[in-house]
């Protein structure tokens, strides 16, 4: 934040959007719709759901470190030890998909 990389804003939340999704993925979905953003950054399959309803290309976290990967900004070793800190760390990731995740590379 302070390097102006990253910048805090107010977004008014679309009205459509069911009140089951968590705010922040509220949030998330409503800013990209104001912003007419693309992509957007979302984990829940719920979520990733609802933003492809509103045209929009959810990204996961997994997906994006992967894309470093290939971009070779991360080497192998690093991705899977970044993949497995995330689990470590409380994300959640049912066992066959990071299974083959991990078996893909």
């Amino acid at each position: 934040i302070r390097e102006g990389k990253i910048k805090i804003e107010k977004v008014e939340i679309i009205k459509d959007l069911p009140e089951s999704l968590h705010e922040g993925e509220r949030a998330v979905i409503s800013l990209a719709m104001r912003e007419k953003a693309e992509i957007v950054l979302l984990d829940e399959r719920k979520a990733r759901i609802i933003a492809k309803l509103y045209n929009l290309t959810p990204r996961g976290t997994i997906g994006v470190i992967r894309e470093e990967y290939l971009k070779g900004r991360i080497t192998k070793s690093e991705l899977k030890k970044l993949v497995l800190e995330l689990v470590k760390r409380g994300y959640r990731i049912r066992e066959e998909i990071l299974s083959e995740f991990l078996e893909s590379l």
